[in-house]
């Protein structure tokens, strides 16, 4: 401490010293009207609300010690270390700030010693809340440091059925658009990732093709699906949705309004140029052979269709 702001602190006893003889009252104003800023232990947060004989319990200005817990000790004048306080070596200002010291605002656990739960039982600090999944690993197995709620998950060490955790309360559960099924979640999840199904068994879902293929639950009838009055299950079946079988007893319309290149297969750039409908020389049961030509409504002469 220099010598002019000694030379000050001094005075400043002095003035309360005899002022206070006189009247509490003008000392106190002096006091507060002193600049704690111009020490080498500027005020701030809660320190600003604290009396100075709170620090300065001896009179003497210039002893006040700037260690925390020169002042933050059990049953000293400021808030101590309590009895189940984490164990550790480092000083009050590492974890806590001048606001509040209730309020810890970082946590170096490169510090600590012994397992995550010896902190992290419910007392010292969090621990599992009552709808922690069933586990028996270590909280460093799932958790890291960084942040608590942020988990990798090892489900190899998890007791119990896939819903005893994901009911939508432990974990992610069924949300309100899932497929109505019997099955179990591992029938079509896997442990990797929950929102991709790997694998979807039919025979357990209760309902129509259309109650979850409806574009919305499942992958419905694309825009430009053939107009029909067929279900689902008239035409594809349950091993490969692209894979159809098809019925055309219930196909509303002609054929060229699906066979036009786009929705189904049409006419290739080899066709016979004729003013037939398809209906006319193909069958439903196979567009590639024809069972019948009408030459009447061929356009042109022999050889620009018989031409090898």
């Amino acid at each position: 401490m220099n010598r002019s702001l000694s030379i000050r602190l001094f005075l400043a006893v002095v003035i309360l010293s005899v002022l206070s003889i006189a009247g509490g009252v003008r000392a106190q104003s002096l006091v507060s009207e002193f600049d704690h800023d111009s020490t080498a232990f500027p005020l701030e947060g809660a320190h600003r609300r604290a009396d100075c004989q709170d620090c300065h319990q001896s009179n003497s200005f210039s002893a006040a010690s700037r260690v925390c817990k020169s002042c933050h000790v059990q049953g000293g004048v400021a808030t101590g270390l309590s009895t189940n306080h984490i164990p550790t070596p480092d000083a009050c200002d590492s974890c806590h700030n001048n606001n509040s010291f209730s309020v810890v605002t970082r946590v170096d656990h490169s510090r600590f010693s012994g397992s995550c739960t010896s902190c992290h039982n419910g007392i010292t600090a969090a621990g599992k809340s009552p709808q922690h999944v069933q586990t028996t690993e270590q909280c460093d197995t799932c958790h890291s440091t960084n942040i608590w709620t942020d988990a990798r998950f090892d489900h190899s060490s998890v007791t119990g059925s896939c819903s005893s955790c994901h009911n939508g309360s432990s974990a992610t559960g069924k949300n309100r658009n899932h497929i109505n099924t019997t099955n179990v979640c591992e029938d079509c999840h896997t442990t990797s990732t929950f929102s991709v199904v790997s694998r979807v068994d039919h025979n357990a879902v209760i309902g129509t093709c259309s109650s979850c293929h409806n574009g919305t639950t499942a992958m419905g009838k694309s825009p430009n699906h053939i107009a029909s009055g067929n279900t689902c299950d008239d035409c594809h079946n349950t091993n490969s949705w692209d894979d159809a079988r098809f019925d055309h007893s219930g196909v509303t319309g002609n054929c060229s309004s699906c066979h036009n290149g786009n929705a189904a297969t049409g006419k290739n750039r080899n066709h016979i140029n004729t003013t037939n409908v398809c209906e006319d020389c193909h069958t439903t049961s196979t567009f590639s052979v024809v069972s019948r030509v009408d030459h009447n409504a061929v356009i042109g002469t022999c050889s620009s269709c018989h031409n090898g």
